[in-house]
């Protein structure tokens, strides 16, 4: 494939090197480098987490393995979901449409939920069975299953965190995602994990509990991440003269004055759209600190009403 690429006249990579656009380069690099490093902090806390494990015995690695495979074939829809959120997030935020990414997002967080709420009642029911497929050793099966049963209770929300860092990713809140990913990672699952099962007690147990408690953190704070990317839109909101923005007698009104200086104060931008030429715009228009730009004569001109520039 690299050879076609490299001899296809149209995708050769010796005419992109001559004009490279460090534009792109640096937001590869800015979404690029915190996913990375999100996969790096999650996959080393993991790994110091398993060696808390180990200091417990040999049957406790052993029913820790087997619940973490077993586990992981109950949130394969989960993620399934979360590759298709991420490719409709970008596609959605491209067009500037938060409407589609709202009603996305609601969609997959009921669906996910859904699925893994059921996932967790077979894991709650089943887990016993289900590790009995590996080995049996009735101990290991035994401690496999309870522990099983205690995830099972997280994992509408273990499936919400992973279908909620897709979406942020599509988005490019890779950043954000990393932060909040590894302290989840860090503060429960090895700091939190260490003092309980190094020092107060070592039970396998208290270590998945600590593991419910990464899920759950996890969750809701990235739940929280895209709200606040959500409140932080931004809007263009273009509005008619006569009979909307104006009286009958050509003003606004203290309650018109009130609403658009609330949307102005969160960063929006009001623009009285109208056919009339620029000089019959309304007094009470030119006179409103909050209207900067008004668009006239039927769209043919943006007028910018504090600078007195127009732009055809």
């Amino acid at each position: 494939m690299f050879v076609v690429v490299c001899c296809n006249r149209n995708t050769s990579v010796r005419s992109e090197v001559k004009k490279i656009d460090l534009v792109i380069w640096k937001r590869f690099l800015f979404i690029g480098i915190p996913a990375a490093l999100t996969s790096v902090a999650t996959g080393v806390g993991r790994l110091i987490f398993t060696s808390f494990i180990s200091f417990m015995g040999t049957l406790a690695t052993a029913a820790h393995s087997i619940a973490f495979i077993a586990e992981s074939f109950f949130y394969i829809p989960a993620i399934g979901i979360q590759k298709a959120v991420t490719t409709l997030s970008g596609n959605y935020l491209g067009e500037s449409n938060w409407m589609r990414i709202n009603k996305m997002v609601k969609a997959g967080t009921i669906l996910v939920m859904g699925i893994m709420r059921c996932m967790g009642a077979l894991l709650f029911v089943f887990g016993t069975e289900v590790s009995a497929i590996f080995t049996d050793d009735r101990y290991v099966v035994r401690l496999s299953g309870k522990v099983l049963s205690l995830i099972s209770v997280s994992e509408p929300l273990f499936g919400l965190s992973i279908l909620m860092q897709g979406i942020l990713e599509g988005m490019g809140e890779t950043k954000k995602t990393f932060i909040w990913s590894s302290i989840s990672m860090w503060l429960f699952r090895v700091v939190l994990c260490f003092v309980i099962t190094r020092i107060i007690t070592g039970k396998l147990e208290i270590a998945w509990l600590c593991m419910m408690a990464d899920n759950i953190f996890r969750a809701v704070s990235l739940n929280i991440i895209f709200l606040e990317r959500n409140l932080m839109k931004k809007y263009i909101v273009g509005v008619d003269l006569d009979g909307t923005l104006l009286t009958s007698n050509k003003e606004i009104t203290d309650r018109t004055l009130w609403v658009i200086e609330k949307a102005v104060s969160k960063g929006n931008v009001i623009v009285p759209v109208t056919g009339r030429p620029i000089s019959d715009i309304p007094k009470s228009i030119l006179e409103c600190k909050e209207i900067e730009y008004a668009i006239t004569s039927n769209g043919a001109v943006t007028y910018n009403l504090k600078e007195n520039r127009i732009y055809r």
